[in-house]
């Protein structure tokens, strides 16, 4: 058996005992649990909303960063090496054509360079 150096993700098993560990060590230091009813808020219920955070540090200037683009696009034309020679165009190849008597009845094949 190979060893890949990878932890295994513990399986939800391990998750609910260690889960339950928890709780019962938090209790047994003399922690308090407290049950909420659903649809209940941890807000205030005096209706105020909570304040929005304010953004007050300043704009900041951003660098600019051509110089570097344009070195990086340079090297990049150096890899790649241009075409020495234009794409190959194909020779027209010859088609099969079949010639019919009156009657519709194939008489031979000829080969059209078309």
């Amino acid at each position: 058996m190979t060893h890949s150096g990878f932890k295994k993700p513990p399986s939800k098993a391990q998750l609910r005992a260690r889960l339950d560990q928890d709780i019962d060590a938090f209790i047994a230091s003399g922690g308090e649990i407290n049950e909420i009813n659903q649809g209940e808020t941890a807000l205030e219920p005096s209706g105020a909303t909570p304040p929005v955070p304010v953004f007050t540090d300043t704009k900041k200037s951003r660098t600019p960063l051509d110089h570097v683009i344009a070195e990086l696009n340079a090297r990049r034309a150096l890899k790649t090496k241009p075409r020495t020679n234009p794409r190959r165009t194909r020779k027209p190849q010859a088609k099969k054509r079949v010639i019919y008597d009156d009657f519709g009845e194939p008489l031979r094949t000829v080969w059209d360079d078309e």
